[in-house]
């Protein structure tokens, strides 16, 4: 006589049981991972608490819930956005009194000693960056202190700052 295909006992209806417990459990985990939770009011109340993944407090990445405010009221794909009157500069960038220098400013904080051309084309330019500083020889296409030197000629070098271009002539007797 043939045997049933399914054993009978107790260890098969308990590994049954146990499958069945381990994809409720994964069923259950795949559920809370992927709830999305509702986003904030655009006046900036939050329509409900905002739970992050980060930590169970309800607080992503250690944000408070102003901070979270704050940054949704300043959207920064918001329509009526525009551009600032000056661009950005950096805190080096800026004068004494907290005003952004201006490029030819900038550019003023270096010298140009001296250049040089090459019999084979190549040109290259010597600046100082402070009085008691070393001259330094950088080739066309380097940046130095935000510029890039554009181009050498005999006497003078082109610099293209952030906003505009910039020229420097040699200023010391016997440069060139």
């Amino acid at each position: 006589m043939r045997r049933p295909f399914l054993p009978s006992g107790r260890g098969p209806a308990a590994a049954l049981l146990a499958l069945l417990a381990a994809v409720l459990v994964c069923a259950t985990a795949a559920v809370r991972a992927v709830r999305v939770a509702p986003a904030p009011a655009p006046d900036g109340t939050a329509a409900a608490p905002v739970a992050g993944p980060a930590d169970a407090g309800g607080s992503p990445a250690g944000a408070d819930e102003a901070a979270v405010r704050a940054a949704v009221r300043r959207d920064p794909f918001r329509p009526d956005r525009t551009a600032p009157p000056e661009r950005y500069r950096l805190p080096e960038e800026r004068t004494s009194d907290g005003r952004p220098a201006s490029p030819q400013a900038s550019a003023r904080a270096f010298h140009l000693v001296g250049t040089a051309l090459l019999s084979d084309g190549r040109t290259l330019a010597a600046f100082r960056f402070g009085s008691g500083s070393p001259p330094r020889v950088v080739r066309p296409g380097a940046t130095i202190q935000g510029f890039k030197l554009i181009r050498v000629e005999k006497g003078r070098a082109v610099l293209s700052g952030p906003d505009s271009a910039v020229v420097l002539t040699v200023s010391s007797p016997g440069g060139g």
